[in-house]
């Protein structure tokens, strides 16, 4: 099966670009339910995925596991959650 038709792939054809579905999004439910932003769609779950990639300093394009990765050690680390949250909270 061709890469770009795997599930975790999204296509925006306006853009012409291509990104991953973020596969950590579900395991910061709590975290971004706190903050008051929805996951419900795969429109939410794009939007907020792409922040959280910015925030961290990942493109787009980079693998899930890696982003969840950095994800797990700014969410351990009092200083960098704090500003994540503080960054989401403007998305």
């Amino acid at each position: 099966m061709d890469e770009l038709n795997q599930p975790n792939f999204f296509i925006d054809d306006f853009n012409n670009e291509v990104f991953l579905l973020s596969c950590y999004i579900r395991h910061m439910k709590i975290f971004l339910t706190d903050l008051g932003l929805e996951t419900g769609t795969k429109e939410e779950r794009k939007e907020v995925d792409l922040a959280i990639r910015e925030i961290i300093g990942k493109k787009s394009t980079d693998k899930c596991n890696d982003v969840w990765k950095d994800v797990k050690v700014w969410l351990a680390d009092d200083e960098k959650k704090s500003e994540l949250e503080y960054k989401l909270k403007t998305v």
